[in-house]
Parts: structure tokens; C-alpha cells; sequence
């Protein structure tokens, strides 16, 4: 969820390949 993106921006790298899939 977009709760991991407070993790940091490597989270947000996996978001984008996951919204790819």
C-alpha cells in the first residue's frame, strides 16, 4: 500500500514495477 512508500524511494521502485505488472 502507500504505506510503504514512507519506507523510502526504493519502495517506490517496486510500486512502479508492481503497477507495471
Amino acid at each position: 500500500g502507500l504505506s510503504k512508500v514512507k519506507v523510502g524511494p526504493s519502495s517506490m521502485a517496486v510500486l512502479a514495477k508492481v503497477a507495471l505488472m
